[in-house]
This record gives C-alpha cells, sequence and structure tokens, in this order.
C-alpha cells in the first residue's frame, strides 16, 4: 500500500477502527504480480527506481470499480497510464501458445524464435518504456515473469 499518512496518522486511523467491521476487498490476482530487475523507474517512489522484487501492478479501472461502493473517486498508481495493447509491438522468442495469448490480449505479437525450456519467462523493455514491459507482463499473467529493461527495439518475450 502507497499513502502519504504519516506513521502517527496510519496508527490514529487504526485506532479509530479497531471496533468497525472488516471487509475483505480483492483488488487483483496472482497473475499481476510480475518480478521487477533494479532499474530507474520514474513515478513508482521517492527515489524514482525499483531495487528489483515482485510488484503487484494493478490496474487503477479495476480498483476504481472495486471500491466505487466504498466511496472511491478515483486510483492512482504513479505511473503513466498503460498504453492501449494494439500500440505495443511484440517480439516472441519462444511458444507460440503466447503469441496467441498476447494476441486475444490484444497487442501485435510475432514469433521470433523457438521456445527455449530452460528459460524463466522474461518481458524485456527497451530502456525508458517501462510501462510497455508491465502492461505485457500482466497480460501474461502469469504472476512469475521477470520484467526487465534491455537492449531490444520493441517488447520482447523470451519464453520456455
Amino acid at each position: 500500500m502507497a499513502t502519504n499518512l504519516s506513521n502517527s496518522q496510519l496508527l490514529s486511523l487504526g485506532l479509530i477502527l479497531v471496533h468497525s467491521r472488516v471487509r475483505h476487498i480483492t483488488l487483483g490476482k496472482a497473475g499481476d504480480s510480475m518480478d521487477l530487475a533494479p532499474m530507474p523507474f520514474p513515478g513508482i517512489d521517492a527515489e524514482n527506481r525499483i531495487d528489483g522484487a515482485y510488484y503487484d501492478v494493478l490496474n487503477t479501472a479495476s480498483v476504481t470499480d472495486v471500491l466505487k461502493p466504498y466511496g472511491s473517486t478515483g486510483a492512482w498508481t504513479g505511473l503513466p497510464p498503460f498504453p492501449s495493447p494494439k500500440s505495443v509491438p511484440i517480439a516472441v522468442e519462444g511458444s507460440s501458445a503466447y503469441v496467441s495469448l498476447l494476441e486475444q490480449a490484444g497487442f501485435p505479437a510475432t514469433r521470433t524464435a523457438d521456445a527455449n525450456p530452460s528459460l524463466r519467462l522474461t518481458v524485456v523493455f527497451p530502456n525508458g518504456q517501462p510501462v510497455d514491459g508491465l502492461v505485457v507482463a500482466r497480460a501474461l499473467g502469469v504472476g512469475n515473469e521477470l520484467v526487465t529493461p534491455g537492449a531490444v527495439s520493441e517488447v520482447t518475450v523470451y519464453a520456455p
């Protein structure tokens, strides 16, 4: 959870809510989680950097819809808006099943090489375009892909 509340404000809020009825609201799923490699990442935190860890990158429109009955009027991740899938060309080095999955999600995907079964599913995005990598990783939805910058001209998926 990202917030601009101070620790004392959070503690006060927690004490106020001690006897409140708590509801479990699921905002994401396992497939929203991705392993982001260490990299500069404007908008993600005060240092504009990710140090490499598993992150859940949620769809702000979905979060707003789920929380609307509780008064939510919007959500913000600190990231630029995700691009439209049709504007993110993808090269897939791996199984044609990944090409089909990405095409069904609206991406222009092309298979460029055979699968390498020893590889971990990896999404490499051109330097300076991390949001393109995130939108592709979310579409894959397996929750274990590595998302990292690299020397590629378009988002490239290396798949087992």
